[in-house]
Formats: structure tokens, C-alpha cells, sequence
């Protein structure tokens, strides 16, 4: 164990005073990256190195690779094998670029060691998971990637930034797998500009000092499986779009807050185990969210969740195939719009009242 801490610290070292004078390495034809005829001027990457694999080139890991930028040109592969790609800068001025317009493989890792976030650029597929032991990912305006595998955390500080999207504006990022914390370090999402769908689950944990996750979307966050908070007062605040296809659940002291003019689409249950609160009208952060509307759009049957705030500001029911029932009393400060092929049923535990207009359109029942 101490021989590796060794020799993890020299290779630490040595990146360290190579992100002070990193130097491009551009790709001169197709081969193995450890192979200086694989690249111009017949010098392979050293530690800490920025790499371009141009057009037309596959460039295959036969060791570890260690660089700060990573740029992949459209037609352009870049193939881990069994191999990692470590993305690394100890330098707080030096913030990483992965632009990737060409294509990615696994099984290999790319594994973020950076003490700052790691931007993301391209329109490319990354075809393998990403391992976050510090700061995660920022989408660029100039993003546009595919991410077939895994967001997921190594061990590290807590509370670290995963996701975010604040610079300039638009970028858009789909993950076609899991982002996953580990419940001792939790983090942190933040959505001012970007559309992210994530097709698969999304679990926060809190941290093993007290304190929970946290997710902000001030744009568009899709999700379509699962999405869990964990504990320590974990919460999503809600100030643009929102989809969960799945079920949301928390662990007791966590929330869900809709501000004013946001939207969101629960596909599955909400807070079923009475785990999290649901704030629909009254934000505890920023008092008044009316005007605001919450879709219950299931392809099963789904019980209508009793907000924290007792109220309603708009509520949609658009489930398929499928009955939502209100098992308590539930007060709509706005409208309720119950969509074809949709029903919503009040079972004799329940009431409701609707302040404002009450649609019930062609083929709903209500």
C-alpha cells in the first residue's frame, strides 16, 4: 500500500508540473497511444499532455492516459480497450476541455481527477462510464454529446459539484445511463441553461458530515427512471422543466419544491412511503410558486401525492390507460385539467375543490 501511495504521488507530482507547460499531442495516423509513430513528431503523450485525435484516425489506449484536454475530431475514435483516460489538472487556472465530435469507447473508464469542473464540448457519443473522484461535468453552450453509460462518483471530498450548465447559454447533454453518488459524499446539479435527459436513475445521497443534495433546474431536466434523495435535507427546486418518468423517493427529510412558472410530469409515484414533501404552491425558499403546474402523466395506476403546502397551484392529469385517484382532500388553488383517455378518481377518503377552471376533455373521466 505505501509503494502505491508512492508512486501515485511521483505520478501526481509529475502532472502537476506538466499542467504548468502542457503540450498538444496530434495524432499522425491510427495505432496505439503509447507508440510514438502514432502521433506527429513522433513523441506519444507524456502525463498531463493535452491530446487531438483528428479525422479519420482511431487511437487505442495500451496504457493509462493521463492529459488535461482531450479533443476528438469528428470522424475521429478514441477506444479505451481495458484501459482508463484520467482527466487531470492540479492547477486551479486550468480548467479541462472534453471535446469530443467523433466517437468514445469503454470499457475503459474516463475517470475526472481535476480540482476544478471538466467542461464539455462536441457532438459526439461517449460510450463509457464517467468517474468523478473530485468535481464532475460543465455543459457548454457548444455541447451537444451522447453518454452511453454511467455518471458515477469515486471516493473523494464531499459535496462536489456532478453537473453543470451555467455558461452562456443552451448546451445540451443526454445520458443514457445512471448518475450515482455514493451516500457518504452526496452533491450537487446545477441546471441554469442546458436540457439534460438522463434515461435511466438518478440516486443523491447526503453526506456523512449531515448535510443532503442537491439539484436546481432553472431549464430542462428530463429523467426517465427512478429518481431517489437522499438524506439530511436533500432537495430539488424546480424553477424551469421537469420529467420524472419514474418514482420519486426520498429517505424523510427531503423535498421537492415548485417555484413560480415551472412545470413538472411525475410518471410514477411520489414520496409513496410518506419519505419527502412535496411543495406545490408555497415554496419554504422563496415563499409564494403560484402560478405553477404538476402533471400526473403515468402509464399505471397513481395516487395523486398530498403536498406539504396542502395545495395545488395547477394540476394536469394525463395518465394512459391508467386511473389516478385522490385517496384525501386536496385543494387546487388554479386549474385541473383532466386530458383524454385520462381519469382521475376521488375515492370516499378524499375531496376535492378547484378555485379555478375545471376541464375535463374528450374520452377523460372524472
Amino acid at each position: 500500500m505505501k509503494k502505491t501511495l508512492t508512486i501515485l504521488s511521483i505520478l501526481l507530482a509529475v502532472c502537476f508540473q506538466n499542467s504548468l507547460y502542457a503540450l498538444v499531442r496530434t495524432s499522425a495516423q491510427s495505432g496505439f497511444y503509447s507508440v510514438g509513430s502514432t502521433w506527429v513528431g513522433g513523441v506519444a503523450p507524456g502525463p498531463g499532455d493535452d491530446i487531438v485525435i483528428a479525422s479519420g484516425h482511431t487511437v487505442t489506449l495500451d496504457v493509462n492516459a493521463v492529459v488535461i484536454d482531450i479533443t476528438i475530431q469528428s470522424g475521429a475514435i478514441l477506444d479505451n480497450g481495458t484501459y482508463n483516460v484520467v482527466g487531470y489538472s492540479v492547477n486551479p487556472g486550468i480548467i479541462p476541455l472534453y471535446a469530443n465530435d467523433g466517437t468514445h469507447n469503454g470499457p475503459g473508464k474516463f475517470i475526472l481527477t481535476s480540482q476544478g469542473r471538466t467542461q464539455l464540448s462536441g457532438t459526439g457519443t461517449t460510450n463509457c462510464n464517467i468517474e468523478m473522484l473530485s468535481y464532475g461535468l460543465e455543459i457548454l453552450s457548444t455541447c451537444n454529446l451522447t453518454i452511453n453509460g454511467d455518471l458515477q462518483q469515486g471516493i473523494g471530498s464531499e459535496s462536489p459539484t456532478i453537473l453543470e450548465a451555467s455558461q452562456g447559454g443552451g448546451g445540451n447533454l443526454i445520458i443514457n445511463g445512471n448518475i450515482i453518488t455514493i451516500p457518504s459524499r452526496g452533491g450537487s446539479i446545477l441546471n441554469n441553461t442546458g436540457t439534460i435527459n438522463v434515461n435511466g436513475n438518478i440516486s443523491l445521497g447526503g453526506t456523512a458530515s449531515g448535510s443532503g443534495s442537491v439539484l436546481e433546474n432553472h431549464a430542462t431536466f428530463n429523467i426517465s427512471g427512478d429518481f431517489h434523495l437522499g438524506p439530511w435535507s436533500s432537495y430539488v427546486e424546480n424553477f424551469g422543466n421537469m420529467n420524472v418518468g419514474g418514482d420519486l423517493s426520498g429517505e424523510y427529510d427531503t423535498y421537492f419544491v415548485q417555484e413560480a412558472n415551472s412545470s413538472v410530469k411525475f410518471g410514477g409515484s411520489v414520496f409513496a412511503l410518506d419519505d419527502g414533501y412535496l411543495f406545490a404552491s408555497e415554496s419554504p425558499l422563496l415563499g409564494s410558486s403560484v402560478p405553477n403546474t404538476i402533471e400526473y402523466n403515468g402509464v399505471s395506476a397513481q395516487n395523486i401525492a398530498f403536498p406539504a403546502d396542502m395545495a395545488y397551484s395547477n394540476l394536469v392529469i394525463s395518465n394512459i390507460n391508467a386511473v389516478a385517484t385522490l385517496a384525501i382532500a386536496i385543494d387546487v388553488l388554479g386549474d385541473l385539467n383532466i386530458k383524454p383517455g385520462s381519469a382521475l378518481t376521488v375515492d370516499a377518503s378524499g375531496s376535492l375543490s378547484v378555485a379555478g377552471v375545471f376541464t375535463i376533455e374528450s374520452d377523460a373521466t372524472g
